[in-house]
């Protein structure tokens, strides 16, 4: 009987005492169809597992935990005891979480990282993030896979500033009409009665097959409406799009130290998987606090305001209350951190004490039969 086998029925049997499974006429059925009562318990008792599991899911319960961790470890242990670890292929593929063929400390490690950040802190934390830390703020996952850029905002200048966005993880363009960007300002108390535009002075869009408006091929008789925000101004009728492709900066009436959203709206849009917007703005009267997804870009791409913006560290113009927000995230994220490396290190400190023990007691074995055969 293997050791596999032998654990599994040793298992078994303490539930078959407690659930009365083990009664007379049931042993004598066993025995009078040449069944093996153990062969019977294994496998009642430990259904296999399936052909795929999901990586970092070593016991094969659909979800990623401390468990598989600690699964992981004892796996290492016996590895580097030289012992068998008798796991299968899927569970092999599941606990090589680097995929350099190989089960080690470390990937039990970043099992525990991924759970820690997934589960105890609640974020959304792809594999390729907690094998490469120093990855930026602002790129995309899906499925574990880079997939893009997030809607990036960063300042070119005091007045100018670029957005940027990548999404491949559709393998399509997203086709969509409505507002694309929503990007909030606030009237300076001292600006006077006058007209401010908010200009877009560049414009990229690219599709999926990376045809982009520069080339030709895409948006190539895209039109602009240009707005802006209005101080005590009475504002003209809006312009209205037509059957071509077009983007259309909003106008809106504001007063002195009044903070509105203004928005740009695309209609007619052929399909779009990226786009660079530049724009600016007369920076002694708007003080401009961001830029989030707009409606339809959100619904289209499952962005929001929380996960689909961020602002480059040069880009200063953050409210407060986004401030305070990443403040207390990087509090908490750093405690946490803090935390399941510390769970991590007396894990690994644990397993690597069992792994030499064992190591250790294998070779005296092995010196001790030597010596007593010699």
């Amino acid at each position: 009987m293997n050791k596999q086998k032998k654990y599994a029925c040793g298992t078994a049997f303490c539930l078959a005492l407690l659930t009365g499974f083990c009664s007379l006429p049931q042993t004598a059925f066993a025995k009078r169809n040449n069944s093996p009562f153990d062969d019977m318990l294994f496998e009642s008792d430990e259904p296999e597992l399936p052909d795929v599991l999901l990586r970092g899911d070593f016991n094969g319960d659909c979800s990623v935990d401390a468990a598989d961790a600690q699964s992981v470890l004892n796996c290492y242990s016996e590895i580097i005891a030289e012992n068998d670890p008798m796991i299968t292929d899927a569970q092999k593929s599941a606990a090589d979480i680097n995929r350099d063929n190989e089960i080690g400390a470390d990937d039990a490690q970043w099992i525990l990282q991924y759970y820690t950040a997934n589960t105890l802190a609640g974020q959304t934390v792809a594999w390729e993030q907690i094998l490469n830390p120093d990855l930026p703020d602002n790129v995309l996952f899906s499925d574990g896979r880079y997939s893009g850029i997030r809607l990036t905002v960063e300042m070119i200048n005091d007045a100018d500033y670029r957005v940027y966005w990548l999404d491949l993880a559709k393998h399509k363009d997203y086709i969509f009409d409505g507002d694309l960007l929503e990007l909030e300002f606030t009237v300076s108390q001292d600006a006077k009665r006058g007209v401010y535009p908010v200009t877009v002075f560049y414009a990229d869009f690219s599709d999926y097959a990376a045809n982009t408006d520069e080339n030709g091929k895409l948006l190539k008789d895209m039109k602009q409406i240009q707005g802006g925000i209005y101080v005590s101004e009475k504002m003209p009728e809006t312009a209205k799009a037509g059957s071509d492709v077009t983007l259309t900066t909003e106008s809106l009436i504001a007063k002195p130290g009044e903070t509105v959203k203004l928005h740009l709206r695309i209609d007619n849009n052929p399909g779009i998987t990226a786009f660079t917007l530049c724009f600016n703005f007369d920076g002694a009267a708007l003080h401009f606090n961001g830029c989030t997804a707009g409606s339809a870009l959100a619904a289209a791409a499952s962005l929001t305001a929380d996960s689909g913006t961020t602002s480059t560290a040069s880009a200063a113009a953050t409210t407060g209350t986004t401030a305070k927000t990443t403040s207390q995230t990087s509090a908490v994220t750093t405690s946490t951190t803090a935390k399941a490396a510390s769970q991590t290190s007396a894990v690994t400190t644990s397993t690597a004490a069992k792994a030499a023990s064992k190591t250790s007691a294998v070779t005296t074995s092995t010196a001790a039969k030597t010596t007593s055969q010699i």
